[in-house]
């Protein structure tokens, strides 16, 4: 029950293990840099919209648009509300047998690249629809499970979502979801802690039938798929998680198994001092309701960044100049392979070896 210094060093912890304060204030500076871009976006996208309409871009940038923003808890619904979707939907691939294709960690792989990825980005910016089917596929890349490529991937999330699902709509996002989790892409869950756990109680607790054993350890990953949508993730280890969730289903038998486990008072009482709070918040978080969820998103469609909006006059318009620098580029490098190709041709020797 020491410190792992093995996970220590990975990039879980080193990347992705906050306090909840440190928590709260990460989400807090993405959503104030996201509400910052939002309303001078905004007001470029008025000026656009002029240009286009009036003939003249020359709008007053200094006032005219008041917008009011997400705040980070609003944010936290939306994010969470899609999240616990990502996991709903890894459900929906079977195989030929009707059985799920996607093992439990896999599923909760997309799920953490979810949840990762709007610790970097802002919901304003990138709505979870768009990011949603990038992270399931990705975590399928990720862990080496072969569905059938990208044309499979999106005929089967087409027909569950009964709306079409485009190889553009998931790949368009992927190298940025790559750069938001820093490409480190190994995810350390709490399942494997789970089973090991459950192996050890059958040699501390023999007396306790394997069949009973077998129960347990079911209910306890019930409590972990029910919350691996929540922050546990980040503020908890995956074995403190899986610990958690034994002493969730049967607080009397897990404590007898920490008593034989940890001989030391002051030891056991820190460990289980740990255990206890992460066994609250497991307990006590929810999946935000549908009500919540849409709430926020009819706030957000006066919030979202116009610069990331494929219908928006300021989008269309970066999209035309990126267009035109690229166009330029490929002109000049034309030119610049002319003038080579003449002065090659003038030189009496040819070119220089």
């Amino acid at each position: 029950m020491k410190d792992d210094d093995t996970y220590r060093q990975s990039s879980q912890f080193q990347l992705w293990s906050f306090s909840s304060s440190k928590l709260r204030s990460l989400r807090e500076a993405v959503n104030a840099a996201a509400a910052e871009r939002v309303r001078k976006n905004l007001v470029e996208e008025r000026n656009v919209e002029g240009a286009t309409t009036n003939g003249d871009g020359d709008a007053n940038s200094e006032g005219g648009i008041h917008v009011e923003c997400l705040t980070p808890d609003e944010e936290q619904i939306l994010v969470d509300f899609y999240a616990d979707r990502v996991y709903k939907t890894t459900a929906i691939f079977k195989d030929e047998a009707k059985n799920p294709l996607l093992p439990a960690h896999i599923r909760a792989t997309a799920v953490i690249y979810f949840k990762r990825f709007y610790l970097r980005n802002s919901v304003m910016d990138y709505h979870p629809k768009q990011i949603l089917f990038t992270c399931i596929f990705f975590a399928t890349k990720s862990e080496n499970l072969w569905i059938g490529g990208i044309d499979t991937f999106c005929r089967i999330t087409s027909g569950a979502n009964k709306r079409p699902v485009t190889p553009e709509e998931v790949l368009t996002h992927e190298f940025l979801l790559c750069q938001s989790l820093n490409f480190a892409f190994a995810v350390h869950h709490p399942y494997r802690a789970l089973h090991g756990i459950y192996l050890d109680l059958q040699q501390t607790l023999p007396n306790i039938p394997v069949s009973e054993l077998g129960k347990w350890y079911d209910t306890a990953k019930t409590v972990i798929n029910k919350t691996i949508c929540s922050d546990a993730q980040f503020l908890y280890t995956p074995p403190q998680i899986a610990m958690s969730a034994y002493l969730a289903t049967d607080n009397e038998r897990f404590t007898l198994y920490l008593s034989s486990k940890i001989t030391n008072d002051a030891e056991r009482e820190q460990v289980a001092s740990q255990l206890t709070k992460c066994q609250e918040y497991l307990k006590k978080w929810e999946v935000p309701t549908l009500a919540q969820a849409t709430a926020v998103d009819k706030k957000l469609h006066y919030c979202k960044n116009p610069d990331k909006d494929p219908n928006s006059a300021l989008f269309r318009k970066r999209k035309a100049e990126e267009a035109q620098h690229e166009e330029e580029r490929k002109m000049k490098k034309f030119k610049e392979a002319q003038e080579k190709a003449r002065k090659e041709q003038d030189d009496l020797f040819g070119a220089p070896l």
